[in-house]
């Protein structure tokens, strides 16, 4: 059929022909970066720093407990140690209530918020419990300070609240620590999805370019294959 045809018509249909798939080539490759981008982008503004808080966060509650674990202990009781573990116990405090209140502000999935909402009232529960570890430890160096010793019966009880609030923050440590590795475990799973959707639509349009390549060469033969010489 092209046979028909004028040189200039089918050079006019080829150019017709080879523009039509430049700008289906310019299309896909437009739109699969697109694609990438938009995946790239909440991995960076949302499941990256996600982890990064959780990470932080467990950091604090761990120091937190470290530092409820020294208070606790009757033998470290010098005035530079005691000031040393309230020190230790506000740092690392600001530390996880910090990045909580970062995470706050992150969007999540209807998944993740569900951990979230409960990781909420647990956070509340740690953040009260540890607050009364080291009121009580605190009411126990002002017993000391007035010159009761340790074995007296005013500190001796003092010594059992403070440890059966240590226990119970504990307890609310737990609860929050598990929670935050199940988030965790919750964000690397849609994170590992994500890569791989990622992947799977870079290949898919790197495949339909060399099929538009293809295209365009066998007509580029066809036409001029058709033009006399």
């Amino acid at each position: 059929m092209l046979s028909n045809f004028t040189i200039g018509a089918k050079l006019r249909i080829s150019f017709f022909v080879i523009a039509a798939i430049c700008l289906f080539v310019g299309y896909v490759g437009f739109a699969g970066m697109k694609d990438l981008m938009h995946s790239f982008d909440g991995m960076v503004e949302t499941n990256i720093p996600t982890i990064i808080h959780m990470g932080d966060m467990k950091e604090g509650l761990m120091g937190v407990m470290v530092g409820e674990r020294g208070l606790i202990n009757r033998r470290m009781m010098a005035d530079d140690i005691r000031k040393a573990q309230y020190a230790y116990i506000e740092k690392n405090s600001n530390l996880a209530n910090g990045h909580f209140e970062e995470y706050k502000k992150i969007k999540r999935s209807a998944e993740e918020e569900k951990l979230y909402q409960r990781l909420a009232g647990e956070w509340e529960s740690w953040k009260a419990g540890s607050a009364k570890v080291v009121a009580l430890s605190r009411e126990k160096d002002a017993l000391i300070a007035r010159g009761l010793k340790p074995e007296d019966a005013d500190v001796a009880a003092m010594d059992d609240k403070v440890m059966e609030a240590s226990l119970e923050s504990r307890k609310n440590f737990l609860a929050a620590d598990e929670t935050l590795n199940q988030i965790k475990a919750e964000v690397l799973n849609y994170t590992k999805a994500d890569v791989k959707k990622a992947g799977e639509e870079a290949t898919k349009d790197g495949n339909n370019i060399i099929y538009a390549v293809i295209a365009d060469r066998k007509s580029t033969r066809l036409n001029s294959s058709h033009i006399p010489l």
